[in-house]
């Protein structure tokens, strides 16, 4: 099955540099288009084998040591992701 889309629901810390509006402990989610290498490679072997992982704002897909998308999610917000609960392919 090829997918277009992935929905990350993740907790923030908080923090932000541009807004007074955050929420921190309250699960937010964000879904974001996949780039054609992730399509091709989810196509070819399986969207299974896909890490989805985090490093501050930035929402990272890698196969292996292999980044196959690397998306600041917040702009210039600064507020860091502290914990992935769940994602779904759309």
């Amino acid at each position: 099955m090829s997918y277009s889309k992935i929905r990350v629901y993740y907790y923030g810390d908080g923090i932000s540099l541009t807004s007074t509006n955050t929420r921190q402990n309250v699960e937010k989610k964000i879904t974001l288009a996949l780039p054609n290498r992730v399509k091709e490679y989810g196509d070819r072997n399986g969207y299974g084998g896909i890490t989805v992982t985090y490093d501050h704002d930035h929402i990272i897909l890698k196969v292996g040591c292999t980044e196959l998308m690397n998306v600041d999610i917040n702009g210039e917000s600064s507020e860091y992701i502290r914990r992935i609960t769940r994602y779904e392919w759309l």
